[in-house]
């Protein structure tokens, strides 16, 4: 079930990516504009959280032109 979350193998990485495994943002007070950045903090199971910053670019930098 993808609401539960992701399953990432012990020493293994996860990418992120358009049109493969991806998280939703919900809840925003405001749309997201180009240039912004904000921070999300993944939790796991079996090690501690990871914080990363998020950097708002445009859908064509991603592959996702429209």
């Amino acid at each position: 079930d993808p609401a539960q979350g992701l399953v990432v193998p012990s020493n293994a990485k996860l990418v992120l990516a358009p049109g493969g495994a991806h998280v939703m943002v919900t809840g925003l007070e405001r749309p997201l504009a180009v240039g912004d950045r904000f921070d999300v903090t993944f939790s796991f199971e079996r090690s501690r959280p990871e914080r990363v910053v998020i950097s708002v670019r445009p859908a064509t930098d991603a592959g996702m032109a429209h």
